[in-house]
């Protein structure tokens, strides 16, 4: 017998309570319509939904939508939910036959954070990953766009531009108190060979940075997103200002380095 699977990383997406109520709504209606055409059919389906939620250093396995709405709502800080459909076969097989979805939303590493759906029944699995994908595609926020190859290409740019125009202007100054030939080139490239160093470590953190301004995976609890995003608008304008201040002083200066030479 043919078994079907499909599976799929999820980012890019903001759960508030409404997307929450949704997303479990429309699970636990396709557990129970599943059980009502097994029982037409005289089938041993046993379909049941269960939901993990993982949040202030405690977890929850919960049966109900009202329970899991009631610790989201407790919650300061959600790390996990996960959420589950599972049939007799599944359970007795270890997901290796049977029908079963899980919907897992992480925030803590939105790398683990996946949707997979498998069963022998194609159209099942079908018609659950289109109604799952259609819920989440709403809940899809602003921050997938700072988080592509582009923009890591961008910084890495950035970051090589800055330090190369930081070791001219550094050189410049070091350069004259050193009596040794060639001590501008010598100056230029030590330097900039440290600042790439630096850099490496750098990068990191500013991953971690951009994994806090812009999470690709966030819960959003009670209005907390709006202080987030003031965090976000301060950082970035303070951020801003300082990068094109500095850019803008080490493009002057290379500017003048320029001049000089020509006239030399």
């Amino acid at each position: 017998m043919s078994y079907f699977y499909r599976s799929k990383n999820i980012s890019g997406v903001s759960i508030n309570e409404d997307s929450l109520i949704s997303l479990s709504t429309a699970i636990v209606e396709r557990c129970v319509k599943m059980n009502e055409q097994a029982q037409k059919e005289s089938r041993e389906v046993c379909a049941q939904c269960v939901f993990f939620i993982l949040f202030d250093g405690k977890g929850y396995k919960v049966d109900s939508i009202g329970e899991l709405v009631k610790y989201f709502r407790q919650a300061t800080r959600i790390d996990q939910i996960i959420f589950t459909i599972e049939t007799y076969q599944s359970r007795q097989s270890n997901r290796m036959n049977g029908s079963w979805m899980e919907l897992r939303i992480d925030e803590r590493n939105s790398n683990s954070s996946t949707m997979i759906v498998a069963s022998e029944d194609n159209e099942w699995v079908d018609s659950l990953w289109i109604t799952i994908q259609d819920l989440l595609d709403k809940c899809k926020n602003k921050f997938r766009f700072f988080r592509t190859a582009w923009t890591m290409l961008s910084i890495q740019i950035s970051g090589v531009t800055v330090g190369f125009l930081l070791s001219l202007w550094t050189a410049s100054k070091l350069a004259p108190k050193l009596s040794i030939d060639g001590a501008f080139a010598l100056s230029f490239i030590c330097i900039f060979i440290l600042f790439s160093n630096l850099w490496s470590f750098a990068i990191p953190l500013i991953i971690k940075l951009i994994d806090f301004l812009f999470p690709s995976v966030k819960f959003v609890i009670n209005g907390k997103n709006y202080f987030h995003w003031s965090v976000q608008a301060i950082i970035g304008a303070i951020a801003s200002a300082v990068i094109l201040y500095f850019i803008s002083s080490m493009l002057l200066f290379a500017l003048e380095m320029l001049n000089s030479i020509i006239k030399k």
